[in-house]
């Protein structure tokens, strides 16, 4: 079996924020996603002053990249390896956000069954 990393995800509820995620000030009137895809904008959660609903593009712009456009733009990692890649390592020490979802997509490649983590 070869899976691959997380490559979907669902978002429901999102008026639930407020008492989950203590945000202060959620989309109200975003509606529920299924079938999330990379390069798709939807709301993060993010520390500020306070807790705050954002919207940010699915996919990481490295630090280095010179042309936005062509950047090559990772959309997920493995964890145990985040420390030592350049793209990764100096994310760890901040800039943390919080993706609210309710199910992971995650594909076998060699059968191309999809797996829901919840």
């Amino acid at each position: 079996m070869t899976i691959t990393l997380c490559g979907r995800y669902s978002l429901a509820s999102i008026d639930d924020l407020c008492g989950r995620f203590r945000v202060i000030d959620p989309m109200i009137g975003f509606r529920s996603h299924f079938n999330i895809a990379p390069g798709s904008t939807n709301p993060v959660i993010v520390a500020h002053e306070r807790a705050e609903a954002v919207m940010m593009q699915w996919g990481l712009v490295p630090h280095w990249t010179r042309d936005i456009k062509e950047a090559r733009r990772p959309i997920n990692a493995r964890a145990e390896g985040l420390g030592e890649k350049p793209m990764f390592r100096d994310l760890l020490r901040g800039n943390h956000c919080i993706v609210p979802a309710k199910v992971f997509e995650i594909v076998d490649r060699s059968t191309n069954l999809i797996y829901r983590d919840r």
